[in-house]
């Protein structure tokens, strides 16, 4: 069942897009396992969004265009495949712990995201208040100041404010590139 719902999500995406995805979560895989006491999580969490930005550019400078020009299509493209990796790393911990992939794409990027923010136990419940308060089509003004309540509200120690702004930016960044592919 889980690797069916992975076949029929990558379904929908490019070669190059999964395969940066791919490379990403490698990377993040390795980041959470070897990095995840000596750097904080919001910079993990940028690190492989901008690895896999900077790997689309030069896909799209080497094989697409033939010379070095950023387009807004190719920052797009790398920031979901920056989703993408994300949404790997949480299936693959998922996998490797025993326990079901389960829900939606969106929910594991979600998840991956404020994983180091909100309690263990609260993970899941955290994830799917913000899937929910981001498809609320009546919410659309301080959806960031939404989202940064419920993961205070779910916090597994003080958080910084300044973080807790970048995550939430993350997120809604994240599943805006998801949602338009």
């Amino acid at each position: 069942m889980d690797f069916v719902f992975l076949e029929n999500f990558f379904a929908g995406f490019t070669v190059p897009t999964v395969i940066i995805a791919i490379i990403s979560g490698t990377v993040n895989v390795l980041f959470d396992k070897f990095l995840a006491d000596k750097v904080n999580a919001t910079l993990r969490n940028y690190a492989v969004f901008m690895l896999a930005v900077i790997l689309y550019v030069a896909f799209d400078a080497l094989f697409v265009l033939k010379a070095f020009e950023i387009r807004t299509q190719t920052l797009y493209s790398g920031i979901l495949s920056g989703s993408l990796s994300m949404i790997l790393s949480s299936a693959f911990k998922r996998i490797s712990e025993g326990k079901s992939i389960g829900g939606s794409a969106t929910r594991l990027l979600i998840e991956s995201l404020i994983e180091e923010y909100v309690s263990a136990n609260s993970i899941t419940a955290t994830a799917i208040a913000i899937e929910k308060l981001f498809n609320d089509s009546s919410i659309c003004e301080n959806k960031i100041e939404k989202i940064k309540d419920v993961i205070a509200a779910n916090a597994n120690g003080v958080i910084d404010q300044d973080e807790l702004l970048s995550v939430a930016k993350l997120i809604i960044q994240s599943i805006n590139a998801l949602n338009n592919e």
